[in-house]
């Protein structure tokens, strides 16, 4: 096992600061563990009872035709998904925590592209809640 790069605890800690911040409570931040992936693709398990998340880092990146991202955000959108689990203990990629993972990522500034293609073909509800949570930001504007 691998210590977090300080980039990823730096993340881990704002990220928590921020929510905090967004929502009036007191979340702990999580402790991250890093580890090399055994294959080449990016994955992440979150532990809530223990407020532990785990990264298994890749280096391996879709191919995209058009557009170019990098390892970093790769990682960064794997972290943050699991901190929003350590936000959202009682509730596993339900509505309430796909509304918690987005915040995040759009706080993060993971590119919206990048986040629905990999969160969408891994749940399709998170993009019925992007949706509804675009429709309320609008509804507010107006």
């Amino acid at each position: 096992m691998a210590n977090p790069p300080q980039w990823a605890l730096d993340f881990t800690e704002k990220a928590t600061l921020y929510y905090n911040e967004l929502t009036g409570k007191d979340y702990r931040t999580p402790t991250i563990q890093w580890k090399k992936s055994k294959n080449e693709v990016t994955t992440g398990s979150a532990f809530t009872d223990k407020n532990l998340v785990i990264v298994r880092y890749g280096t391996y990146l879709h191919k995209f035709s058009k557009h170019k991202i990098s390892l970093r955000v790769n990682h960064k959108l794997t972290l943050a998904h699991e901190i929003a689990h350590c936000f959202s203990p009682t509730h596993h990629h339900d509505s309430i925590f796909w509304r918690i993972a987005w915040d995040l990522y759009k706080w993060a500034k993971i590119p919206m592209w990048y986040a629905k293609w990999n969160e969408g073909w891994y749940k399709k509800k998170s993009l019925v809640v992007l949706k509804q949570m675009k429709a309320e930001a609008k509804s507010r504007k107006e």
